[in-house]
């Protein structure tokens, strides 16, 4: 059990960490350098992230299978995350006429990593971990590093 729980906790801190450090480095160098468009993007993902913890986390208490909340999770989790890099182009940044399409298409998938990124991690793994540990050992945990949940 503690294997799992520092491997899927570490994995969690690395997708965050990435999620947060590259996407806002590709936005201002790739898509468009008004820095608005991050504060809108990570605006709109904390709020995306405060609904998906909510409702994945009394969904996961509901159906009591929190292990597939966070392993069907982490694999999508993972996907979108990788998904940004399509919409990289080739060189340089992107044209003029279409920085508004690149900013709704980056901000809209920014939001749907944080659904299912706080999902996965926060609402059902944070629950299984109070599920599988007592207080004293909870703790030593891994779980709590995003920039929307500090």
């Amino acid at each position: 059990m503690w294997a799992a729980l520092l491997v899927i906790g570490l994995v969690g801190q690395i997708a965050w960490t990435v999620e947060n450090m590259y996407l806002n480095v590709f936005v201002y160098e790739r898509i468009t350098q008004d820095p608005t468009i991050i504060a809108l993007m990570v605006s709109l993902s904390a709020i995306a992230a405060t609904v998906a913890t909510l409702i994945v986390g009394a969904w996961s208490d509901r159906m009591g299978k929190r292990r597939a909340f966070v392993a069907v999770g982490y694999v999508v989790w993972g996907a979108c995350t990788a998904a940004f890099g399509l919409l990289s182009p080739e060189e340089g940044v992107v044209a003029a006429p279409y920085v508004f399409a690149a900013v709704i298409g980056i901000v809209a998938l920014d939001c749907l990593m944080s659904m299912i990124g706080s999902g996965a991690n926060n609402a059902a793994f944070g629950a299984w971990v109070t599920d599988v540990t007592t207080p004293r050992r909870r703790v030593a945990v891994p779980t709590r590093c995003s920039r929307h949940f500090p």
